[in-house]
């Protein structure tokens, strides 16, 4: 196995807009695998178009406009969704779908690039016509809209449900990214995925000494899906409590919030904004104590990448979640604001339990969690149905 190609449509790229999960995942898993003298392939749309090769990279990211370009087909689609016909809105739905594909064809064709193994990732359907290259693919399931509409309530629509099922039926080989994501898949699709968790790099023995005191971080977009408000009424109990605290935010969306719920600038509450690499790790290590309230994930990248820097983490109920941390012993898991106000009070007052939580947080993700055993079973999974074709 030599050549690996991505199918997908978010790519996190200096040229690209600011991409999310899926996005970010891919690129650090590209450049694992190039660290590792495999030839990637990234090909798929965005928002804007990017063409670029470099070494064992090639990148070609086509303009996503396909209903621009066929206007009578978007009208049509746009009726289905606002009427709720599901085959209607899935029928040009598919069609763009179909367009792309046929455009990778193209592509490789033009390129005389001959892939050993296709990935890509669970949501819009993307993978639906694949079986046609007749080249072995994975679909990794990052939280498809289907998954995130049933579980966590956010909203999609009938069209892009069906063809995100379609799409899961034809699959043969699906890749769940935790246990509770495997479960979900299964009682969503009757699809059984095999577990290859996600995973962070490892940073190392902790660093306490730019540890600002009293602070809580929120680490993740700010909306109220992932729990932002609930962050917000915690602190400001913390805030009464003590007026040393602070709230500080990496991610993006803190002044749309503020806008969208009619609130002024807020005291003791720092807004980094969306940071990555060497500044997101050196921001990460200023953290007290981390609160994760989100209401639903199909894994807990930000949770881990956290704990990966050594540090204390009060979370959510949620599956994904307690399939990472155990109560009391590697973190907290919170029922309510009153608990998460207790939990992070004692992580502010009692520094000798701070540091052995933290401690037992790092070795989960050196154990468990590590980004480099999350290479490692994809390589060994892709060698499995390449054998098998």
């Amino acid at each position: 196995m030599k050549t690996i190609l991505i199918f997908t449509q978010e790519y996190l790229h200096n040229k690209q807009p600011a991409a999310g999960g899926t996005g970010s995942f891919y690129t650090k898993y590209v450049s694992s695998l190039l660290e590792k003298g495999y030839k990637v392939v990234v090909f798929g749309n965005s928002s804007m178009a990017l063409e670029e090769k470099q070494g064992n990279l090639h990148i070609c990211l086509l303009k996503k406009n396909y209903f621009k370009k066929h206007f009578v087909q978007e009208l049509f689609r746009s009726i289905g969704k606002r009427l709720k016909i599901a085959a209607l809105e899935a029928f040009f739905l598919k069609k763009e779908v179909r367009h792309l594909t046929n455009e990778l064809k193209r592509f490789l064709k033009k390129e005389d690039i001959h892939p050993d193994v296709i990935e890509t990732h669970d949501w819009n359907g993307i993978s639906l016509f694949l079986d046609e290259l007749h080249i072995p693919y994975v679909v990794r399931a990052h939280g498809c809209y289907t998954i995130l509409n049933k579980y966590f309530g956010y909203n999609t629509s009938l069209g892009v449900s069906l063809i995100e099922r379609e799409a899961l039926k034809k699959a043969s080989h699906l890749i769940c990214v935790s246990k509770s994501s495997q479960l979900m898949y299964e009682e969503t699709f009757s699809k059984k995925g095999t577990i290859i968790t996600n995973g962070v790099a490892c940073y190392g023995e902790q660093d306490f000494s730019q540890t600002i005191p009293f602070s809580v971080f929120f680490f993740g977009t700010v909306t109220l899906k992932k729990g932002f408000d609930t962050a917000l009424s915690v602190f400001n109990k913390l805030l009464k409590k003590n007026p040393k605290t602070t709230l500080h935010i990496i991610g993006k969306g803190y002044k749309d919030y503020l806008r969208k719920n009619n609130l002024g600038e807020i005291k003791n509450v720092v807004d980094y904004g969306f940071l990555e690499g060497d500044e997101l790790k050196k921001t990460l290590q200023k953290a007290n104590v981390f609160i994760f309230p989100s209401r639903g994930e199909t894994f807990g990248l930000a949770l881990c990448e956290a704990m990966a820097i050594g540090k204390a983490v009060v979370a959510a109920d949620i599956p994904s979640f307690r399939d990472i941390i155990t109560h009391k012993e590697n973190g907290f898991i919170a029922k309510n604001d009153d608990e998460y106000y207790e939990y992070i009070t004692k992580l502010f007052e009692d520094e000798t339990l701070n540091k052995t939580i933290a401690e037992k947080a790092l070795q989960t993700i050196q154990n468990q969690y590590n980004f480099e055993k999350t290479i490692e079973s994809s390589l060994l999974y892709y060698q499995k149905i390449t054998d098998t074709k």
